[in-house]
């Protein structure tokens, strides 16, 4: 099962959860999957999904999950670091710089770099 969580903040993300029913109608997704959607509005229609879980649903997809897609806070990404369902993380914003985060910075599953690090070559 695919577990995607982009978190309780304001944000919409729309335009993932419509490229992921693509994904579905064309065949190129076929497995399980089950999105928390936040405050988008796009409402998904080959998976399912709620906009928002509590904590103790988050654990249990965690659990159940093979792939966790995360675009939410810092202790979505630990919880599935530490469920082993995250191979690696590529990070590049914080929510200041430098991170107080040590706990997630020092992981050994997460590559850090700051948020000009992706136009590095």
């Amino acid at each position: 099962m695919i577990f995607v969580t982009v978190g309780s903040r304001n944000y919409q993300f729309d335009r993932l959860f419509k490229k992921l029913d693509e994904l579905y109608e064309n065949g190129t997704l076929t497995e399980e999957m089950f999105a928390q959607t936040g405050t988008s509005e796009y409402l998904p229609e080959h998976y399912q999904y709620k906009d928002f879980i509590t904590p103790e649903e988050f654990a249990e997809r965690i659990a159940q999950a093979d792939i966790v897609v995360s675009h939410g806070a810092s202790g979505s990404i630990m919880k599935a670091l530490n469920a082993g369902k995250v191979r690696a993380a590529g990070l590049d914003v914080w929510a200041s710089e430098p991170t107080q985060n040590e706990a997630l910075y020092s992981h050994p599953m997460v590559s850090c770099t700051p948020h000009i690090g992706a136009a590095t070559v």
